[in-house]
């Protein structure tokens, strides 16, 4: 019993020694004192603020002398060469315990370094993620700025000039600091969906003969390229040629329901403003398509429907058949929606 009182008084009085010096530190460091901040490494703060350096080497310091007192206090003093001898001799234990803190303090240097190499092996990395997305989006913006505006069929002015929010919308909006951000397949899906029900549409209304089918197909047409021009936040479509259009704003006399007539707007007046809002909205998508590296299947020639996405031979034979004549018949039944009967829907174009 006498033993263990002795080893708990020389164990204990250089730790509690110790602990002070350490939560004084963390005092003057953090002014928040606490258990982990005393025995953790903190990368940001140069080495001698780390409580754990001054711990590896105050412990050791202190149990030299705790060990030592114990040794040198059976001894008197004694200047000569014995005495520097014996000195050695009986201080065999205090100075194993002294030079502890030389690996010790090497030990806790290394591990400070490690933290702070990899905190900028981390840092390094979020700064070229970072860089990495602009450049991206940057890239993006550069491959539409440098297609040059042009006119299509009906007048439409088109412009590529790439608005930033389709980045967001077309590339999954992940934080910048994850780099290169993957492509939304959805919304391209959707954007080609679009495109794939529009074309089918614009094709049936300059091709039936069939006055209530030809009605329906436009409807389905204009609907898709609006809904295609504001996805793609095209102003000449949703903008201009929506409000050119407000003017022929028609209800839908074939989709009667309980709740009244649902009105849609036309494209324009006539069959070159159709032609011409489907294409600018193809070519600015098939662009997009491109840059990202998504399937550009869709935009290769088939025969069906080679009229509707080029050349000049889009417009019907028949003047009866194209879109001027259609707005002008759907005139007659804006009040007389008993005229119309509903119909199956639409055939939707399968996929290619």
């Amino acid at each position: 019993m006498q033993a263990e009182i002795l080893w708990s008084a020389i164990l204990v009085p250089p730790l509690f020694v110790v602990a002070i010096i350490m939560l004084t530190i963390v005092i003057k460091a953090d002014k928040a004192p606490s258990l982990l901040a005393m025995v953790t490494l903190n990368s940001k703060k140069s080495l001698a603020h780390q409580p754990l350096l001054w711990f590896s080497l105050c412990l050791p310091l202190t149990y030299f002398f705790s060990f030592g007192a114990i040794v040198w206090g059976q001894s008197s003093l004694d200047l000569s060469d014995k005495g520097f001898e014996n000195f050695i001799r009986i201080s065999t234990l205090p100075l194993l315990l002294l030079s502890l803190a030389l690996p010790f303090s090497l030990l806790i240097w290394r591990f400070h370094a490690t933290l702070q190499t990899a905190e900028q092996i981390e840092l390094a990395s979020y700064k070229n993620n970072i860089d990495t997305y602009y450049a991206h989006k940057k890239a993006l913006i550069d491959h539409f700025g440098g297609i040059p505006a042009r006119t299509y069929e009906g007048g439409i002015k088109a412009v590529f000039a790439l608005h930033p929010r389709l980045h967001l919308k077309f590339f999954k909006n992940t934080p910048p600091n994850e780099g290169i951000p993957d492509i939304n397949a959805a919304c391209f899906e959707e954007a080609i969906n679009f495109l794939r029900t529009a074309r089918h549409a614009i094709y049936v209304t300059l091709t039936t003969a069939d006055d209530v089918e030809r009605v329906q197909n436009y409807i389905v047409a204009c609907d898709e390229v609006y809904q295609l021009g504001s996805l793609l936040v095209l102003e000449p479509i949703f903008g201009q040629l929506y409000e050119k259009s407000l003017k022929r704003k028609y209800p839908d006399c074939i989709k009667t329901s309980e709740d009244g007539r649902r009105a849609f707007t036309p494209l324009g007046d006539n069959s070159d403003e159709l032609i011409g809002a489907y294409r600018y909205c193809r070519s600015f998508m098939r662009l997009l398509c491109e840059f990202a590296g998504y399937d550009i299947k869709f935009f290769e020639r088939d025969g069906r429907y080679d009229f509707v996405d080029k050349g000049r031979h889009y417009l019907p034979k028949s003047k009866e058949r194209r879109v001027e004549a259609i707005l002008s018949v759907l005139e007659l039944y804006i009040y007389n929606s008993d005229a119309f009967v509903e119909t199956p829907s639409v055939e939707q174009p399968t996929k290619a």
